[in-house]
């Protein structure tokens, strides 16, 4: 996330603080800069972008932690607020619209090593309430991505294991219901997880040069929408594939539902797993998003 930066002179006196920031903040606005105010990151200011829009931040991982009430990023091609609220891209009458994808996370503390040194410390590591070290992190990766791309996204981070892990599931359909509801229909859904790791097994692969983490769709058979999200992620998947062989392990077919029944095209990713780092999530994450992006532009 972008901030502003620069040396400020102030007065002693609380009026000129005040008086100080509400002249910085005016000329920020007038200048063509997205002034958001957030409750867990303060104000956030995002530069105007010199060419079409675009940012290309695949590092930014948002500072904040999921508290009790659900925290919602609003991403588009304009600005990168985590935490923030800006309304959606509206394409112009002669252009056409872009595709939507709404980002969350069930098991939102899922998480995933910091480091190599973590990695040489713990070997594995099950579940966190900081998002720079859970899926949040991936899915700020793989929205940032989409963004680059020109795929407006809605990153829902809110925290959905705060009534405990078997609430999961039901805080995240409320949720996906609730963004529905506020936007209207998206093209496509990504619950995004990590998987747990097995002894023995290489976790990672080497693309263009960068390790990353390897990727695992699943989808629901009793989702009325199932053949849809097949042949969606059966497109995705021949994408990774062009990438690296074994970067997508496959396509896993479960018994259940995973709220795929609220709309079609909705699909649970893993990224990586317990024995990945956030890089190697992140690296995997923004290859997933080329290859959405791929199949939906």
């Amino acid at each position: 996330m972008h901030r502003s930066k620069g040396n400020y002179l102030y007065s002693n006196g609380v009026c000129s603080v005040a008086i100080l920031i509400a002249v910085n903040l005016f000329f920020l606005i007038a200048s063509g800069f997205n002034v958001i105010s957030t409750a867990n990151t303060g104000i956030a200011v995002t530069p105007p972008q010199a060419t079409a829009g675009r940012v290309d931040i695949l590092s930014a991982i948002p500072s904040y932690t999921p508290g009790p009430n659900n925290t919602v990023d609003i991403i588009t091609n304009e600005a990168i607020l985590p935490g923030g609220s800006i309304p959606l891209n509206k394409p112009s009458v002669n252009q056409k619209e872009p595709p939507r994808v709404l980002i969350y996370h069930t098991h939102t503390a899922e998480a995933y090593l910091m480091d190599e040194e973590e990695r040489k410390a713990v070997t594995t590591v099950n579940r966190t309430n900081n998002t720079a070290k859970s899926v949040c992190a991936a899915g700020v990766a793989f929205s940032n991505e989409l963004l680059r791309l020109g795929v407006d996204t809605v990153h829902n981070t809110s925290n959905n294991e705060r009534e405990g892990y078997n609430s999961s599931y039901t805080l995240s359909r409320n949720n996906v219901k609730s963004d529905i509801k506020k936007y209207g229909n998206f093209t496509a859904y990504f619950d995004v997880h990590r998987d747990a790791y097995i002894k023995g097994t290489d976790p990672t692969v080497t693309v263009n040069g960068k390790e990353c983490a390897k990727i695992m769709i699943v989808l629901g058979k009793r989702s009325p929408y199932y053949e849809k999200n097949l042949a969606l992620s059966e497109k995705i998947k021949e994408r990774l594939d062009s990438y690296h062989p074994d970067l997508c392990i496959k396509i896993l077919k479960v018994d259940a539902t995973y709220n795929q029944d609220l709309d079609d095209n909705f699909i649970l990713v893993e990224i990586g797993n317990n024995g990945v780092t956030v890089e190697e999530a992140q690296n995997a994450a923004g290859l997933f998003a080329k290859a959405v992006a791929e199949v939906l532009l």
